[in-house]
């Protein structure tokens, strides 16, 4: 059985200390993104079952969002900076860079095709 705490860590991409929750281990990576006002914790009870699964979960808290850091007085949060960072993450060298595609290839293929 996989450990419902998450492991915590930081990543650097675009100029800031990003902070990330971590479940899991050696399977294909899950990269969970959180909402508007929401944060890494927001995936607390999905993560772990994804973990238990097989997959190595991530949940990123975004720019100004929970552990991450934060802009600074007088800096502005655009959308196309949240994206310059996730692409930043996803082209780490560390596990991450597995993030994303080949989940969604893989759902793809299960995914029941409708006639």
């Amino acid at each position: 059985m996989t450990d419902p705490e998450p492991r915590s860590r930081h990543v650097v991409a675009n100029r800031l200390r990003h902070h990330l929750l971590e479940w899991g281990g050696n399977g294909p990576v899950v990269l969970l993104l959180h909402g508007f006002l929401e944060h890494a914790h927001a995936w607390d009870l999905v993560a772990p079952r994804l973990a238990a699964g097989g997959y190595h979960v991530y949940a990123l808290d975004w720019r100004g969002h929970g552990d991450s850091e934060w802009i600074g007085l007088g800096g502005y949060y655009h959308f196309a900076d949240y994206t310059a960072d996730l692409a930043f993450l996803v082209q780490q060298p560390e596990a991450l860079t597995r993030a994303v595609i080949p989940f969604l290839d893989e759902a793809r293929r299960q995914r029941p095709h409708h006639t």
